[in-house]
């Protein structure tokens, strides 16, 4: 027995000692394997987050007029920032809080961000705009996920600022004296919680009379706590905001909280400065474009239109459709490819607002005089809006050569209203109003009105 059990230990010693080596050969190539799936993994990731970051690039020419930080709680954040400008010239910001965090919140944005892009370049209302991006969250979210968001719009020209908020902390507008101007409370559900058809587009509105800026935060702000274990909350963002000049907010607000350690959610901040006059307005962008080729002779040639647009828009076509856009992208479509949209935008969008505001619904501009008048003067649009029960508004666009001017555009705009007197609405300087007619002037080879002010013939350069 002794004999056999040697030799017995002998034998098992050299194949131990082959089933230690298969072992650690095995435990080699599973490191090797978990070795190329983490460099595999983070290679993904880079991709992934350069692919965002390019989504989310805000254009330099917007880097005076917006600034922002994002403090992520992980390698990717789920929150959003974006801006953009308008055809006209307005600068429109979103700040999205998306559910969760991390990789996989920030790719439940990529639908809202692309919306988000293509509706702001076309020049949508901020209503329309905040309609489409609830769509797209609604469409590709699960019903246990949303994105508390923001939508902000500065319009240099008049000084409106605009904000659409649903389920983020309140955007504040506080002055260069660090004064609170206004202040923008969450009045909607968050995007992707309701239905289209159920969903609130309305947004809130305010006049700017002095330089200004707007914030926009997520929640990852005012959730977090200070070292005595405080609750940051609004007032924490606005006491920061009111001791801080205007120039170094971004830089305090960025300093504060990056200081917080073991972030448990994304932070995020926008600023958007808000001076009207300021900033890079449509005439100031047209002024820049390649100057109109300048007329044969006064009156100009007849137009040989190689294409003609007309519509008739009734009651509910009115009430539904955000007209300008639309019918701005069809021409896009329609022009040769490098056709800069944004005179004939705001020649468009200024013609027919005023059939529909002044023509239709008889409203009054000198509304809007007051730091609160932007407002009233939307309300007041809507009510009269969902009152109407008849009205037309016909539109015609067409393009061609005109001899001795090159390519020209000829709009004519005319509704069934009482008309009204453009040499009155357009005698307004240093208001809120008026300013539309004389900017079309100045982008216009003729601007004439007929019927009383209830039909109006344009003919531009493209």
């Amino acid at each position: 027995m002794t004999t056999a059990s040697a030799s017995s230990d002998l034998e098992s010693g050299p194949e131990a000692l082959r089933r230690l080596e298969a072992e650690v050969a095995e435990l080699g190539a599973e490191n090797a394997r978990l070795s190329e799936y983490r460099r595999s993994n983070e290679e993904e990731e880079k991709r992934a987050k350069e692919m965002l970051d390019r989504m989310t690039e805000i254009d330099p020419s917007l880097a005076g007029h917006v600034s922002s930080w994002m403090g992520p709680a992980s390698r990717f954040s789920g929150d959003i920032v974006l801006a953009e400008r308008t055809p006209s010239g307005s600068v429109v910001a979103f700040l999205g809080d998306v559910t969760g965090h991390g990789l996989a919140a920030a790719f439940i944005s990529v639908p809202v961000i692309r919306t988000f892009t293509a509706m702001t370049r076309k020049g949508f209302s901020l209503g329309a705009i905040a309609a489409e991006l609830n769509a797209a969250a609604f469409a590709n979210l699960r019903r246990d996920q949303f994105i508390a968001g923001t939508l902000a719009l500065f319009d240099p020209d008049s000084g409106m600022v605009e904000v659409w908020n649903g389920g983020n902390p309140a955007a504040l507008l506080v002055d260069e004296d660090c004064r609170l101007q206004a202040r923008f409370r969450s009045e909607h559900l968050p995007l992707g919680v309701l239905a289209p058809a159920d969903f609130d587009p309305r947004t809130k509105a305010f006049l700017v009379e002095v330089p200004c800026q707007l914030a926009l935060v997520s929640d990852g702000i005012t959730e977090q706590r200070d070292a005595s274990g405080r609750r940051v909350g609004e007032l924490g963002v606005l006491d920061l905001l009111k001791s801080t000049a205007l120039p170094a907010r971004l830089a305090a607000l960025r300093s504060k909280y990056t200081e917080i350690p073991d972030r448990e959610d994304d932070c995020s901040v926008l600023l958007l400065d808000c001076a009207a006059g300021g900033g890079r307005s449509l005439a100031e962008g047209i002024a820049a474009s390649p100057p109109l080729p300048a007329p044969a002779e006064a009156g100009g040639g007849r137009l040989d239109p190689a294409w003609e647009l007309t519509l008739k828009l009734g009651v509910d076509a009115l009430r539904r459709a955000d007209i300008v856009p639309l019918v701005s992208h069809v021409v896009a479509n329609l022009q040769p490819p490098g056709h800069d949209p944004g005179r004939l935008h705001v020649v468009l969008a200024e013609l027919f607002n005023n059939a529909l505001d002044h023509g239709l619904l008889q409203l009054d501009s000198r509304l809007k005089d007051s730091p609160d008048g932007f407002q009233i003067w939307m309300d007041k649009r809507e009510a009269r809006l969902n009152r109407l029960s008849e009205g037309t508004i016909e539109l015609s666009i067409a393009a061609g050569a005109v001899a001795g001017k090159g390519e020209r555009f000829h709009v004519r705009i005319s509704d069934s209203g009482g008309g009204f007197d453009p040499d009155a609405v357009g005698a307004a300087t240093g208001l809120a109003h008026g300013r539309g007619i004389a900017l079309v002037r100045s982008l216009a080879d003729s601007l004439e009105y007929h019927a009383g002010g209830a039909a109006a013939e344009v003919v531009c350069a493209p």
